[in-house]
């Protein structure tokens, strides 16, 4: 980032994708649970950077590359970065894919009137290693219909490209359309918000290396 500063760089659209789901728990060298780290610490950290350098532009576009694994899950921000007993993957990895839906509201909310564009999408259910590495299984049933990485990629080009109207700033975008961020009503029961889980990603925000 500090060489892209150097530059004079602008960044006008940004795609926060990178994710990982974890069968077994790892924790990283500074004690933070693998999918927290990956999956949203990194993605409100990177983002937050860019706008305190004046790095994104003024009507910059920011994706975030959430998952259909975020419909089984509200926001629970006390277990995002769980490390001990209670773990479970593909909880971990749902916990924070609905964390980043909550987060693009945030920001959504945030800048309202202005002329950057926040979204948050997901796939559908696509054939990455990922997949295969954790849920082998389901991949083997289902191979036939997963979908390649340009399907997947479709929404992402899309909202690049034509910054489309949304209506809701709670929502989560698929095939190209907006979608509402719930199936269930349970996943609307929550005591947290977007606030609290700005809260808890700020507070590990600037902790030096080794003091997490």
């Amino acid at each position: 980032m500090e060489r892209l500063e150097a530059r004079g760089e602008k960044i006008d659209v940004l795609v926060n994708n990178v994710g990982i789901q974890k069968r077994d728990q790892i924790i990283t060298r500074e004690g933070l649970e693998t999918s927290f780290a990956t999956n949203i610490l990194s993605h409100y950290l990177f983002t937050r950077e860019l706008l305190a350098r004046g790095m994104l532009a003024d009507d910059a576009t920011v994706i975030e590359t959430s998952s259909g694994g975020m419909y089984n899950h509200p926001l629970v921000v006390k277990d995002l970065n769980l490390t001990g007993d209670g773990y479970v993957g593909v909880r971990a990895y749902g916990l924070s894919k609905r964390a980043q839906v909550v987060l693009t509201q945030y920001w959504r909310e945030k800048f309202a009137g202005g002329a950057r564009r926040f979204y948050v999408m997901h796939p559908g259910w696509v054939d990455t290693a990922a997949v295969g590495r954790s849920m082998p299984r389901f991949r083997e049933t289902l191979k036939s219909v997963l979908r390649s990485d340009p399907q997947g990629a479709d929404t992402i080009v899309y909202l690049a490209a034509l910054r489309p109207r949304q209506d809701h700033d709670e929502a989560i975008w698929f095939d190209r359309k907006e979608r509402g961020a719930h199936i269930f009503p349970r996943t609307r029961e929550t005591k947290d918000s977007p606030q609290t889980l700005v809260a808890l990603l700020e507070s590990y925000a600037d902790r030096p290396p080794g003091g997490w």
